[in-house]
């Protein structure tokens, strides 16, 4: 029975009767990279990070690149909100595998 599978049969008149199976779609999209390049540090994005990782989203990737990023008129804020994305994403909170919303882990 060349080219059947296990527990397909075959009828009188030599036709192969296939099995009834499940098929099962799994979506990963692996690594997440977090990329900053040119971009402006915004209070709103600096809140964005931090609830991704607060809820254990991991990233494979961070860039960060501020050098032709002009701060905003208020040095203060700038200062402040880079400083609170910076220490979101690099902070000494450990976070366990288990619990972490992708397959991805760093061996």
């Amino acid at each position: 029975m060349r080219g059947t599978r296990v527990g397909d049969t075959r009828t009188k008149s030599g036709e192969t009767k296939c099995r009834a199976v499940y098929l099962r779609c799994t979506f990963v999209l692996e690594p997440m990279i977090a990329s900053f390049h040119g971009t402006n540090v915004t209070p709103e994005l600096a809140e964005t990070i931090q609830a991704l990782v607060r809820d254990n989203t991991w990233f494979s990737n961070v860039s960060l690149w501020f050098m032709n990023c002009q701060p905003e008129e208020n040095e203060y804020t700038s200062r402040t909100t880079t400083g609170q994305l910076v220490s979101s994403i690099f902070g000494n909170t450990r976070r366990s595998h288990k619990l972490a919303n992708s397959r991805y882990c760093r061996e």
